[in-house]
């Protein structure tokens, strides 16, 4: 049975826990033990369970779509990653410097923001994607920003790192990238990585085994 889910809401499996991811607050609530007492699965973006009570419990959390209708959102995430662009040593580029002058100029402006903030104009960002920048240079771009990362200010948290790459890869005529956000549970983390195809371009393949995709931009 298909569950219709509300706008902005996505769920994942991990395990025998159901964990859900608000993009519209940028919240997770994690249900301990229920992904495996509903039969729940997550295809395609899409949740279904075999367990038909469990939509009283949907129901009386406001997860449902009001009317019921499918999402047209529900896009299913990029490929799990087998490599990563960041496993061959940098070699250096003519791009660095621009990449330091972009980062910084744009920093500012996003510095402090939401996540619903960070994600809606990566979704502004994603409809105008170029597509000119072939993988070789999208890999170069993604090594040179990992290289000059210890560089740069404010590169602590994964969500603001992995939307500045977002940007100077967009900016750069990046076309099939995705900011990917997957979740964990005991102990419940999130974490957010940027992906190209099966190649992550923000952190390493090995690294992200233990996550689960629940939402991609």
């Amino acid at each position: 049975m298909h569950i219709n889910l509300r706008p902005g809401l996505y769920a994942a499996v991990w395990g025998r826990d159901l964990v859900f991811f608000d993009a519209i607050n940028g919240s997770y609530q994690m249900a301990a033990g229920l992904a495996h007492a509903a039969g729940a699965s997550v295809v395609g973006g899409r949740l279904n369970v075999h367990e038909p009570g469990v939509i009283n419990i949907f129901s009386e959390q406001q997860m449902l779509s009001v009317d019921g209708t499918p999402r047209s959102d529900r896009h299913a995430p990029p490929p799990r990653p087998t490599s990563s662009a960041l496993a061959e040593t940098y070699g250096g580029s003519t791009a660095a410097l621009a990449i330091a002058r972009a980062y910084t100029e744009m920093a500012w402006l996003y510095l402090g923001r939401p996540l619903p903030f960070l994600l809606a104009h990566a979704r502004a960002q994603s409809s105008r994607r170029g597509g000119h920048l072939h993988s070789d240079g999208l890999f170069t771009l993604a090594r040179a920003f990992e290289h000059l990362s210890p560089c740069l200010p404010w590169q602590a948290a994964c969500v603001f790192r992995g939307f500045m790459l977002m940007r100077l890869l967009t900016r750069g005529g990046a076309g099939d990238v995705r900011w990917v956000f997957g979740v964990r549970t005991w102990p419940f983390h999130a974490h957010c990585w940027v992906q190209h195809g099966d190649v992550v371009l923000s952190d390493y393949a090995e690294s992200l085994l233990r996550y689960t995709p629940i939402f991609a931009v």
